[in-house]
């Protein structure tokens, strides 16, 4: 049965709720073409931000277009460039076979795997990764390229960017992007990415992004917001939820809309007409056992300093390096404690929030204090 919050990877159209201040700022970067890096935890909204903010820029000017480049299955640089031409293409193309003559024009000595997609229409290259790396400067250069030629403004959208990560150099693909980038006037670029260390120091010292780019770090969504649209989904299929609940909710959530969403639904499908605070305790409850097997995998590839780093910050330890929290978390010393959260922070798996340390996922959090070190 379908319910009033299945939607919660991109909640656009109807779906979207708040962010006012930073949609209007991110629709207006891309009708400026203004280049943007938005940070923030997943599950946080960034791809649902962005999503609704071309949205809007689109309705403003028909000669905008969009390039969505989705790099979460992405664990080599090939694979990107990849992605890119064939994003690239579709976007600026008007069908398959528009979109196939696109890229004659453009590699005219190379012979790629077509595929077509099976139900809707789709193109799919396949190149191999000799070839993608000989091409990678031209690939890079295409959204420019495309967009003169074809006398339309080209804003290219790459989510997940912080996969990068994984690449095998990542510092040399960082800088063969911002390099060639730098010089595009048609073409501007929005990458979405976790908080993880890599991309803000890519946004502070690149020439694309740093001189000519903003960064948007996106924070918590206004309680408000989301208690009214927790109500009015209820009120709308016929259930009730009063404010009270709905904030609870958001608590139990930790704020994180992806988790707010998550648990309004299981709670919606467990109500009949009025939702009850058991009821919503009891669907945090099954959010967390869903989410135990991936989190207690997690957790067994840190190291044991690490864990025990963890274990102060979700005990609400505020001073990490004095001698008697170390102690009292089994910490070795005050150096081990840095280097634990230096890798856990290039992990992204605690964030700094204010002079504070935290778990960035909410649930893991509540997940490690009251299932794994039962505190």
């Amino acid at each position: 049965m379908e319910t009033p919050f299945d939607n919660i990877k991109t909640s656009v159209n109807q779906y979207f709720v708040g962010r006012k201040e930073e949609l209007s700022r991110l629709s207006a970067d891309f009708s400026f073409m203004t280049n943007t890096v938005v940070i923030s935890p997943q599950g946080w909204g960034k791809t649902s931000l962005v999503s609704k903010a071309a949205e809007i820029a689109s309705a403003r000017d028909p000669k905008l277009r969009f390039c969505f480049v989705d790099m979460f299955n992405i664990r080599v640089e090939e694979d990107f460039y990849v992605s890119l031409l064939q994003n690239v293409i579709k976007s600026v193309s008007s069908g398959v076979e528009d979109a196939v003559g696109l890229f004659s024009s453009v590699f005219a000595e190379v012979k790629p795997r077509i595929e077509f997609g099976a139900g809707l229409p789709d193109l799919r290259i396949g190149l191999d990764r000799d070839t993608v790396r000989r091409y990678r400067d031209l690939i890079l250069d295409l959204p420019q390229k495309l967009a003169d030629e074809r006398d339309v403004k080209l804003v290219v959208c790459v989510d997940d960017f912080h996969m990068a990560e994984l690449f095998d150099d990542t510092d040399d693909f960082l800088h063969r992007l911002d390099t060639r980038w730098a010089a595009h006037e048609k073409a501007a670029y929005c990458l979405c990415s976790s908080p993880n260390g890599m991309v803000e120091k890519f946004a502070e010292k690149s020439i694309s992004f740093h001189i000519y780019g903003q960064v948007m770090n996106l924070g918590k969504m206004d309680e408000k917001d989301l208690v009214t649209m927790l109500r009015d989904r209820f009120m709308d299929s016929g259930k009730y939820l009063d404010d009270e609940k709905a904030l609870m909710m958001i608590e139990l959530a930790g704020g994180c809309p992806y988790y707010v969403h998550q648990i309004a639904n299981l709670s919606w499908m467990r109500t009949s007409v009025v939702c009850s605070e058991d009821v919503i305790y009891e669907s945090h409850a099954s959010l967390v056992d869903q989410s135990s097997l991936v989190f207690a995998m997690l957790t067994a590839g840190l190291t044991e300093q690490q864990v025990c780093y963890l274990r102060a910050v979700v005990s609400g330890e505020t001073v990490i390096s004095s001698a008697e929290v170390l102690h009292r978390h089994n910490i070795t010393s005050a150096t081990s404690a840095s280097r634990s959260k230096a890798a856990l922070l290039h992990k992204g798996i605690v964030c700094n929030v204010g002079d504070r340390v935290s778990v960035t996922d909410p649930i893991y959090a509540y997940w490690l204090k009251h299932k794994y070190f039962d505190i």
